[in-house]
């Protein structure tokens, strides 16, 4: 029987800097992902991307604009798209996240 379990890919304070937080799903199939994040000055596209060669990715869905507030999202991927490298990637125009995790959701493959 498989058993849904969670793993924290991003516990980071004054981020500033593009930033890519990866995994390999070679043993574990990803069913969601959420970001959480605080911030008063802050311009970021706030994307999931997944690959099969960790060189070229693909935006798993539209990027998450973040303007200068705090939030969250969650990407539920379930049996959406599967593949053997994902990554959060904050894309950096200006400013900082006061703080940001991102947590990660899977299965046993």
């Amino acid at each position: 029987m498989k058993k849904l379990q969670a793993f924290q890919l991003a516990d980071a304070s004054s981020l500033n800097a593009d930033t890519t937080y990866g995994f390999t799903a070679d043993w574990h199939k990803v069913q969601s992902v959420q970001a959480v994040w605080t911030a008063t000055t802050a311009s970021v596209s706030l994307k999931l991307q997944y690959s099969n060669d960790n060189v070229t990715w693909a935006d798993f869905t539209t990027a998450t604009a973040i303007s200068n507030a705090s939030g969250n999202v969650m990407w539920d991927v379930g049996a959406t798209k599967d593949a053997l490298y994902w990554r959060v990637f904050p894309d950096f125009s200006s400013g900082t996240l006061t703080t940001f995790k991102a947590y990660l959701a899977y299965e046993s493959r």
